[in-house]
């Protein structure tokens, strides 16, 4: 809508952060949860490497809180990966 446009301007989301997200798979969550992801500096990256980590059920909460605690998907894909040995 209108105001999500200017929601998302007002918190300086552009539309190549957005389309960033979706190319690496972020579900569709709200522009709030859009715009808080990126105030914490959630990268499309991240979300590509939590996915390749095979985590790929992870809710807005979790996504942010792996972000906060600066937690390496390289090392939930070990972990994961021995765990199932």
């Amino acid at each position: 809508s209108f105001e999500q446009i200017i929601m998302l301007s007002e918190h300086e989301v552009d539309p190549d952060y957005i389309k960033g997200m979706r190319k690496a798979g972020l579900p569709d969550f709200t522009v709030e949860q859009i715009i808080m992801l990126s105030e914490h500096e959630v990268d499309p990256d991240f979300i590509r490497r939590l996915r390749e980590a095979g985590l790929t059920d992870l809710s807005f909460e979790q996504i942010v809180e792996l972000n906060e605690r600066e937690v390496d998907p390289a090392l939930l894909k070990a972990l994961r990966h021995s765990s199932a040995r």
